[in-house]
């Protein structure tokens, strides 16, 4: 066992031997060999006490991975128990510092440890085996800890938090604003933690806060907006006002706001940005809509000549530079603004519960013009809006279409035309042809159920960034795939009366026989998918009793009573987290076997012996009837004899 690798030819019954030799260059991590698996690529991989092992069979070739505490993409343990290799290709590490996967094209590891502070991390750090079953759900043994989940599902919406062990991680779980530059950089504004620059290769973050001794530092951790210019400049609004950074310098300067001499001022508190097609730099702030002059660094207010001009106490709390120099406007609780700055044209549309086709609630979120040049509008308790613009009304997606939720923070547009919208209950996916959607939650992989305003980006590459109160998502709508898995049905239940039924094994159970005055019993049922078993979704009916099936969402379980005598069959199927049914349903016989005045034994003994009790009372009524003539014959000959006479 402490010999190395050793390879059997069936054809020679010879071995081949490959020691550990530490002196060799390219040798193997460990004399003694754990665990091996091989990869599509024909590469071995060798577990061991020392290291991973990838060894070439073809050019004998091996390469040591060992942990290096200064870089976090190498193997967390060199003490390494177990290994496999999924459906996908994926190789998983099991080391005595957790599970890694190994990331081939950057030949790095991600690492999913035990952390005392999260419930739904891994139970310990040692692993000993791992196991993937026929769902993708992969299955961990560890050493004090248990059996492990790990859900593969989940790791459609990559998700990433503050790690305090982690210098590189987000610098805080409240993420604000988010924004992608022309170039592909990834910024993020987190609500205490400052400002991150997000690197998508590593999953690295580099982070900028504020230093109290360096005037050029950002003035803030508390970031409230974000937003790059045609120029490359970086604009970020925070709680102590303005600011721009030069990414060819790194600085930061502020434009502080002014109480005293406002007119000559940086902006107040700035909740928007955009850039209008001429340049102009627009500002949403706690004192309105303004354009700031970058030249002298001073925020200039809108005067608006029309009777439907905001005043400083209706905040703008978004901007939307549209095509043709319009600005769209939206409010906390006034509806939307369509705004156009060179005829100074102003046009409020607003929620009215009297108007068919009124926009459909007065707090306004984003705004969103799709590649199709259909308006989106998200709101505050209104759901989705699609604006009309031949007829000035817009038509509303809510919870009663399919929305995740009615709170809408942010819309984005993905590569096939569908729309991504995130809310206060998940991210649902709206396809705008069909007008149906897809929602996706935590066990889709979502750090939280609970979005953020302004916390959301797609980058040109086409990935799509949430931000959300506990941390960043981000993934590629072209890469999600549903679980197509279709799971088997088994019975794991089959009681009278809160009692199981005699030498009755559920998941053996061929058939159901029921005798009189036991006719009724309760079932209960599982479709054998683990992957987010919870939304696993059931249903039955009895074949000959029932006329629909009974659908019952995630419930599992159902019931009969006082079933007439005869034959039926029931019918169970279930569908897996993503709704796909197993149509192959399982089928039990049930008959019920009535009491003994129900049998046709019984009804036909019955209906001879009314038969032949009819025919006896015929026969003596026959009788009495031909003794009563006989006796009237012989009065009537008595009497006629006596008249004779």
């Amino acid at each position: 066992m402490d010999a190395g690798l050793n390879r059997y030819s069936p054809r020679t019954g010879q071995f081949s031997r490959f020691p550990f030799e530490e002196a060799r260059k390219n040798h193997l991590c460990s004399a003694t060999i754990t665990d091996i698996v091989q990869t599509g690529d024909g590469l071995l991989w060798l577990a061991g006490p020392d290291g991973l092992t990838r060894f070439n069979p073809g050019n004998e070739y091996a390469t040591c991975y060992r942990h290096d505490p200064q870089d976090s993409d190498t193997i967390s343990n060199n003490s390494v128990n177990a290994l496999y290799v999924d459906r996908a290709g994926r190789l998983w590490v099991g080391t005595s510092r957790g599970l890694d996967r190994y990331q081939n094209e950057a030949n790095t590891f991600i690492h999913l440890v035990h952390n005392p502070a999260l419930p739904d991390s891994l139970s310990s750090e040692t692993v000993y085996s791992l196991y993937e079953d026929r769902g993708s759900v992969l299955w961990v043994g560890t050493y004090g800890g248990g059996l492990n989940k790990h859900d593969q599902a989940q790791e459609r919406f990559a998700y990433f938090r503050n790690d305090p062990d982690n210098p590189q991680s987000l610098s805080d779980n409240f993420v604000f604003p988010i924004h992608v530059t022309a170039q592909g950089q990834v910024w993020v504004g987190t609500y205490g933690g400052g400002l991150n620059l997000f690197e998508p290769s590593t999953g690295n973050f580099r982070h900028f806060v504020n230093d109290p001794n360096n005037p050029n530092s950002l003035p803030s951790n508390y970031i409230w907006y974000i937003f790059s210019d045609s120029q490359s400049y970086l604009w970020i609004s925070t709680s102590k006002g303005l600011c721009r950074y030069d990414p060819q310098d790194g600085r930061f300067i502020s434009y502080p706001y002014n109480s005293e001499d406002p007119a000559n001022s940086g902006p107040n508190l700035v909740y928007a940005i955009q850039e209008s097609s001429d340049g102009t730099l627009w500002l949403a702030t706690r004192n309105g809509l303004g354009r700031f002059d970058r030249s002298r660094g001073v925020f200039i207010p809108e005067e608006i000549e029309s009777p439907l001009a905001l005043s400083r106490d209706d905040r703008i709390v978004t901007l939307y530079a549209d095509k043709g120099g319009v600005i769209w406007m939206g409010t906390f609780d006034k509806g939307l603004y369509r705004y156009i700055p060179a005829t100074g044209s102003l046009i409020n549309f607003h929620a009215d519960p009297h108007v068919e086709g009124s926009l459909s609630h007065n707090s306004i979120f984003a705004v969103l013009r799709d590649s199709r040049g259909i308006l989106w509008v998200a709101t505050a308790g209104g759901g989705l809006n699609r604006f009309d613009e031949a007829t000035n009304t817009f038509h509303a997606y809510t919870e009663k279409n399919g929305l995740s939720n009615n709170v809408v923070y942010g819309i984005l547009e993905d590569n096939n035309g569908n729309l991504w919208v995130s809310t206060n209950y998940g991210v649902s996916r709206f396809d705008v042809a069909t007008e149906t959607f897809r929602n996706y939650s935590i066990s889709d992989g979502l750090g939280s159920m609970e979005f953020n305003q302004g916390s959301f980006a797609k980058s040109p590459t086409g990935a799509m960034y949430f931000g959300n109160i506990m941390g960043l998502n981000a993934f590629y709508p072209d890469q999600l795939r549903d679980n197509t898995y279709v799971p088997p049905i088994a019975l794991t239940s089959l009681t009278i009366e809160g009692k199981p039924l005699q030498n009755t094994v559920p998941e053996l159970t061929k058939a159901i026989v029921l005798q009189y005055p036991n006719n009724s019993f309760e079932f209960e049922f599982t479709g054998l998918s683990f992957a987010d078993s919870d939304r696993n979704q059931y249903a039955y009916i009895l074949d000959n009793f029932d006329q629909n099936w009974y659908y019952l969402g995630s419930r599992r379980n159902g019931r009969y009573t006082n079933l007439p005598g005869g034959t039926y069959t029931l019918r169970l199927k279930a569908a897996n987290s993503d709704g796909v049914w197993n149509e192959d349903v399982l089928s039990i016989p049930v008959t019920v076997v009535p009491p003994f005045w129900q049998s046709w034994a019984f009804r036909i003994a019955v209906a001879f012996g009314l038969a032949l009790f009819a025919l006896v009372a015929y026969r003596l009524r026959v009788r009495q009837v031909e003794g009563r003539n006989r006796e009237l014959e012989e009065l009537v000959r008595a009497r006629t004899a006596e008249i004779e006479k």
